[in-house]
């Protein structure tokens, strides 16, 4: 399956073309958060990416409020909102979605969250937040790590974790333990094959 990711598109719209034509090549879309700023023009995101015409899963970032992405992905047949959520993306591979974030070293929701669905995890596992994970290349500001470590403590039940917010960080992406894949696609996004 191949996966396009994006993260922090705050409504540049030059980027919305890129996305548009790297949609073609994949299966499904993910977007990691902060399509607007602060919900400016947030409905023209959605419709934009809705358009696209493939299945979208969204979180919020911290520039969206989790009932405002919901009531515009509720619009879109295809645009799925996954906050604190689990979907299915086929058979083997399963999404775990959590929004918000990016300004706290802990998140005790988020570790009741995947607590409360480890049952859930398939084959290969899916970990779409906005709040990147701690100590890793995707989290780091000025030279000091900022992410997440709630996040790090569950990255190893995943094989593939997205995340944004720090966009010094964008583009960047490292395997943790051997086995999990962390990356900030950033706003142009990246084609991932899973």
């Amino acid at each position: 399956m191949i996966l396009l990711a994006f993260v922090d598109l705050h409504e540049h719209a030059p980027f919305l073309k890129v996305l548009k034509r790297k949609a073609k090549k994949c299966d499904v879309i993910l977007c990691a958060g902060d399509m607007s700023i602060f919900e400016n023009d947030l409905a023209g995101m959605v419709k934009e990416i809705a358009s696209f015409g493939k299945p979208v899963y969204i979180i919020n970032g911290n520039h969206e409020e989790v009932s405002n992405v919901r009531k515009e992905c509720e619009k879109y047949k295809n645009v799925h909102f996954v906050h604190k959520k689990v979907a299915k993306l086929d058979k083997e591979i399963a999404l775990f979605g959590y929004g918000g974030g990016g300004f706290s070293f802990t998140d005790k929701g988020f570790e009741k969250f995947i607590q409360t669905n480890k049952g859930k995890l398939g084959k290969k596992n899916v970990l779409l937040t906005h709040a990147p994970a701690h100590g890793t290349k995707v989290d780091l500001v000025n030279d000091e790590h900022a992410g997440c470590k709630s996040i790090k403590k569950y990255l190893k039940h995943f094989t593939l974790a997205i995340s944004g917010h720090i966009h010094e960080t964008m583009s960047e992406k490292e395997v943790v333990d051997k086995k999990t894949l962390v990356i900030n696609p950033g706003p142009a996004g990246k084609l991932l094959e899973i």
